[in-house]
């Protein structure tokens, strides 16, 4: 496939997931981003030698706008219970959040972005460090949990 034919598809893959975020409850503000989301998988399956229709650019936009709504859904109840937990006066959990977020600063970027990736159940971020590492999803996984067991024993020690 031609540059000129990838780009047509491309611009063409961009405005219709727009539309279809926008008709769908994303706000404006996000539906630029969620497009790009959808570009990039489309040139990385055009650039797989994979063959790609419209009915495969609503598929994959649905799924990144199911992603969305699944991480915001997350993003608002983590914060509606912090909220609570600070409104209920209860000071032991404002602490241990207090003491979890000092001690995730004084890990290295890597295991701070694995611990994240596995506190937001991010599987693109997870798949991407398996990738990157050469080890299987499940030993991403596996790294992750026992590095949160590692952070228990470090707070219930302090």
């Amino acid at each position: 496939m031609d540059e000129r034919s990838r780009e047509r598809i491309a611009w063409r893959a961009y405005h219709k997931a727009c539309a279809l975020f926008r008709d769908n409850g994303a706000p404006e503000a996000d539906c630029e981003d969620l497009a790009h989301e959808v570009v990039y998988r489309l040139l990385c399956c055009l650039e797989q030698g994979n063959p790609v229709c419209d009915r495969w650019i609503e598929t994959v936009a649905y799924r990144v706008l199911s992603d969305y709504h699944r991480k915001r859904m997350q993003e608002r109840e983590a914060q509606a219970h912090l909220a609570h937990e600070c409104a209920s006066g209860d000071e032991a959990a404002w602490y241990s959040l207090l003491a979890l977020r000092e001690a995730m600063a004084r890990l290295p970027d890597a295991q701070r972005v694995l611990l994240t990736a596995y506190a937001e159940k991010d599987t693109d971020c997870l798949r991407a460090i398996a990738t990157q590492e050469g080890v299987s999803l499940g030993a991403v996984y596996k790294r992750a949990e026992r590095l949160i067991v590692h952070l228990r024993r470090q707070l219930r020690d302090e």
